[in-house]
Order: structure tokens, then sequence, then C-alpha cells
């Protein structure tokens, strides 16, 4: 369960004050009878780190920002320009980007990888056996109808 700022504070309050988890419980029950109660180890754990951080915030949760500078996607369209076949995942790797970056990239620049497939090369004879394999079929589902 989620406490909210005000009920920590209650609560880590309460703790210091009596040296009881016990005695918090109640107080906590009676100050908030429609929130469920702590546990224990709830209490232990807000005390915990009231003493180690001096708040009862949680942590702000850290993010890794990347920014694609023009130098970096002039470099990555250069890349992709001379190897248009090349993976997202090697051209992260050969520019020092995250893959993500690198997609963000491709995208910003308008550019796609690709692979080069070769066409399949249909033979004459399978050609002149595809089609008259058609036209029998044509002629039976003709003649089923009659």
């Amino acid at each position: 369960m989620v406490f909210s700022v005000e009920q920590r504070v209650f609560i880590c309050n309460t703790f210091l004050k009596y040296a009881s988890w016990q005695i918090c419980r109640r107080k906590f029950c009676k100050k908030y009878p429609d929130s469920k109660v702590p546990c224990k180890r709830t209490v232990y754990r807000i005390v915990e780190k009231f003493k180690k951080t001096g708040s009862v915030l949680d942590k702000k949760k850290v993010r890794r920002r990347f920014v694609l500078t023009e130098e970096k996607l002039d470099e990555i369209g250069a890349q992709m320009e001379t190897c248009p076949s090349k993976s997202l995942h090697r051209l992260a790797v050969q520019s020092g980007v995250s893959k993500s970056s690198a997609h963000r990239a491709m995208k910003l620049l308008n550019l796609r990888p690709y692979k080069i497939r070769a066409a399949p090369q249909f033979c004459i004879l399978i050609g002149e056996a595809r089609s008259g394999y058609c036209r029998w079929f044509q002629e039976s589902y003709y003649h089923m109808d009659e």
C-alpha cells in the first residue's frame, strides 16, 4: 500500500516519539480510520528511509537522456548513405548511441534501413506450367457448373 506523504510523516514522527511500532499502528488507526494500517516492516522502512535521507519522499526516477546533436545526425546519415543495408544494431554500435537513439535518428532523417534481396527468377518453363495449370483449373471449374 502506498501511503501519502502526510501519513508517512505521521508514521515517522509517532515511531520516533514512542519508539514502538505497535503504538505507531494504534495511533495511525485512530487518526486515519479509512486507511489501511501499516505493518511492522513498513513502519521500520519509512523510519530507516528518514534516517538515511532525511526525507520520507520517494526517490526520483533516474532517466538517462541522450540528445541527438546535429553532428550525430549528420554522422548517422553519412553512415546510412554509404551502407543503406546496415542494421540498426550495427549503426548504433558504430555511431556510439543506443539502439533507440539510432532508430529515432533514422526517423528524423526520414531514412529506412533495408536489406537487398535477390528477386526470384522464374524460369520460362515454370511460367508455362503455371499458366497451363490455371487453364486446366478454369476449364474443370466451368465444366462442374454444367
